[in-house]
């Protein structure tokens, strides 16, 4: 009577295995019709939604140079100018082109801006058609009360001596309509002088 039992159990358990099994791969096994989860779309970081609401638009450009030798402009320089600036992808950065013409000549500029959170302040590149290196990283950015300053060494080409420059960009006077933008330079943070002051004015949507 025992053996009858034990043969009952093994035969009951040898014809649950393949059922078992069929189960579990029919729950494993997408449905047919079954879409794959979709990637999560970045949303807009509080930094650049406070960054786009002051800095994207048109704007015209009135543009003051200031008079350095030692880097071959001897005189002073006025110009004229204007700048559009965009939401780029997903609203986590702002993408900047430029054009002004001065007494120097006409320029352009391009220029991307974005927050991270890992540097703990905003990041941006520069591009222009002066720099003989093309392009260049402005520091990280960070807000001193209403103002937003990137301060960083800045590698000089072996044209202008080599070595790295002390740099200051800041955004100061910021208001809806319109915003002041500086750049001071110096061997080191002491001794530092203003290169330019470009004042912007909102030239509408």
């Amino acid at each position: 009577m025992r053996r009858r039992l034990i043969g009952l159990i093994t035969l009951l358990t040898l014809a649950a295995v393949p059922v078992a099994a069929a189960q579990e791969k029919a729950a494993t096994k997408p449905a047919k019709d079954a879409k794959p989860a979709a990637m999560p779309k970045a949303k807009q970081s509080a930094e650049m939604a406070k960054a786009e609401k002051m800095f994207a638009g048109n704007w015209v450009l009135d543009e003051k140079f200031e008079a350095m030798p030692e880097m071959g402009m001897p005189q002073a320089a006025t110009g004229k100018g204007t700048e559009t600036t965009r939401r780029g992808p997903g609203g986590n950065s702002l993408i900047s082109d430029m054009k002004s013409t001065s007494s120097q000549g006409p320029f352009t500029g391009h220029g991307v801006m974005w927050y991270d959170p890992m540097a703990g302040g905003y990041q941006a590149t520069w591009c222009d058609s002066d720099s003989p290196m093309g392009c260049m990283l402005n520091g990280t950015g960070k807000w001193q009360g209403n103002d937003l300053v990137f301060e960083f060494d800045a590698p000089m080409p072996p044209e202008m001596g080599g070595g790295k420059m002390h740099m200051r960009e800041s955004y100061t006077d910021i208001k809806p309509g319109s915003f002041t933008f500086t750049i001071a330079s110096g061997p080191n943070a002491d001794q530092m002088k203003p290169m330019m002051t470009i004042k912007y004015k909102r030239a509408g949507k």
